[in-house]
């Protein structure tokens, strides 16, 4: 196919420029198709080239072939159309980022940050539990929140009174700050068997830092039911923020 367009000059007929005429036709038809860009005369802005031998098309924007179609002889032209498609292979992003992502629901959708961000987690850590005690229970993992730390115990306690009780805080030991406002007591309230006890956070719980220490202090005061050799786990909720 032809890839060239031949200017007529003033003096030629109709007749006898009747081949350049059809080949100039030809050219425009086919795009200028071929295995390379046409190069005479010099190529024009918005010119069209149908590269045959990879089946793209391009355009010409005044300095270069720019390609405007990736693949001509499939549907659509090889391009995902902006409502719905499918793609036929893996989706390279060239380190750029996916915005404005939806959140996923099924099974085989995408997440986005939020969505990972925000899923609550959970670490159980066992613990002791003694007269007066302050045991290292957990190391972030993350940058994330807390929203609350529950112990459960094996044993339940009984009969916490008003000089019967056990008190308890949790501390980030990095940050010299605790979780609660004031201490968390059973005075009243025991620990059930088996049973989750929320130590109701109430402050501090946001900006926990990769590799922060938690700490539970605990203080007995009186005599409460032993719980020294009770299995009792420290179960910290949070959530992941970076």
């Amino acid at each position: 196919m032809s890839q060239t367009f031949t200017t007529i000059g003033a003096g030629d007929t109709v007749t006898s420029s009747r081949s350049v005429i059809n080949d100039n036709f030809s050219a425009c038809r086919s795009s200028f198709s071929g295995t390379s860009a046409p190069t005479t005369p010099t190529p024009v802005e918005g010119q069209l080239f149908a590269k045959t031998d990879t089946n793209v098309l391009q355009v010409y924007t005044g300095s270069a072939w720019v390609t405007i179609v990736p693949d001509y002889t499939v549907a659509s032209g090889g391009l995902v159309p902006l409502t719905g498609g499918t793609m036929s292979g893996a989706l390279a992003m060239g380190s750029n980022a996916i915005t404005g992502l939806a959140n996923g629901s099924a099974s085989t959708d995408a997440v986005n940050k939020g969505q990972v961000d925000g899923r609550l987690l959970a670490a159980a850590v066992p613990v002791t539990i003694s007269a007066t005690g302050n045991s290292l229970v957990w190391i972030a993992p993350a940058a994330c929140s807390i929203s609350d730390v529950l112990l459960v115990s094996s044993v339940a306690t009984t009969g916490s009174s008003g000089s019967n009780y056990y008190t308890f805080n949790v501390r980030n030991v990095t940050q010299s700050e605790n979780l609660r406002s004031a201490v968390k007591s059973t005075n009243g309230a025991e620990i059930g068997s088996e049973t989750a006890y929320a130590l109701a956070l109430d402050q501090n719980l946001t900006g926990i830092a990769q590799n922060d220490v938690l700490r539970l202090d605990v203080v007995k005061t009186g005599t409460p039911t032993d719980l020294s050799s009770a299995r009792i786990l420290a179960v910290i909720r949070y959530s992941v923020t970076t």
